[in-house]
């Protein structure tokens, strides 16, 4: 099932489209011509009705003159998958085909082992083909560490701080780029950020929302108030433990969230929050 570690950077790909085109500029400038804007395309790229084929985001480089020059289609690939040797090729010829123009594919994953078989995928060797393609995982995320690039690309700072929140540096880059980003939005960046730190990088995290700098932080904190005072701290911090394990795509069966929901302990609550933030199954969280 697609969950929040999936859907999320592909909202962050959606609502601003020079974020496509500044990942691919900081990775290999060489694929990325200069453009004169750029625009959200569509994201069905089926060529039969038949069966549908849907990628993540589109992106589309246009010149001056309004002819497009460029189209990007970005994946954000959580695993590995067999079936994208086979559909991949098809999003990228099926989409030079409805626009016009060449085509890059740029491949956004979230570990190195699926980093290392997207970027042996096709292999010339072994498979006969060849596709040109780019992929970004954590060794060659952009590192986005000074807070005014982070507020001119606040997407791109928020995968940096996921991919690279071992660096405080990124981190106190990545809280300037949530004041860059509407109201409406911070949550969400703010928990997919939470939801990718270690212990001691959202200790690091936290410690700089004390700081109250910036007026998304106030925000956050105050609400967080509002919930503690609405819900009780037990009740509050209960939501916060399943939030944060669906927001990592871990499962959670009826009786552990039944567990959870009834637990009045807040400490305990707190214990589990801790657990599931590096947790890789929910069995991680409760384990004594």
């Amino acid at each position: 099932m697609v969950g929040y570690n999936h859907e999320l950077p592909v909202l962050f790909l959606q609502y601003r489209p020079d974020t496509a085109p500044q990942i691919l500029r900081e990775v290999d400038a060489s694929q990325l011509p200069k453009y004169h804007r750029s625009e959200i395309g569509c994201t069905d790229l089926s060529s039969f009705p038949i069966k549908e084929h849907k990628a993540d985001a589109v992106t589309v480089l246009y010149r001056e003159d309004d002819t497009k020059l460029l189209a990007i289609v970005t994946e954000i690939q959580l695993r590995t998958s067999e079936e994208k040797r086979y559909t991949w090729p098809q999003y990228v010829t099926n989409l030079r085909e409805k626009l016009r123009c060449p085509v890059q594919l740029l491949v956004v994953c979230p570990d190195m082992h699926t980093t290392e078989w997207a970027r042996g995928l096709f292999d010339i060797e072994t498979d006969k083909f060849a596709l040109i393609h780019i992929v970004v995982g954590p060794d060659n995320m952009p590192v986005v560490d000074d807070p005014e690039k982070a507020r001119r690309h606040p997407e791109v700072a928020v995968l940096s701080a996921a991919a690279h929140g071992d660096s405080t540096d990124v981190l106190d880059a990545a809280q300037a780029a949530l004041d860059a980003v509407s109201p409406d939005r911070v949550e969400y960046y703010y928990d997919y950020i939470v939801s990718n730190l270690s212990t001691a990088a959202r200790e690091h995290w936290e410690a700089r929302m004390e700081t109250l700098t910036y007026g998304w932080q106030h925000d956050v904190r105050s609400k967080w108030a509002q919930e503690g005072r609405d819900e009780g701290r037990a009740e509050a911090a209960a939501r916060h433990v399943v939030a944060l394990l669906e927001t990592r795509g871990i499962a959670l069966t009826d009786e552990q969230r039944a567990a959870v929901r009834d637990c009045t302990d807040a400490e305990l609550l707190d214990t589990w929050f801790d657990r599931a933030l590096t947790a890789a199954a929910a069995e991680d969280v409760f384990t004594d």
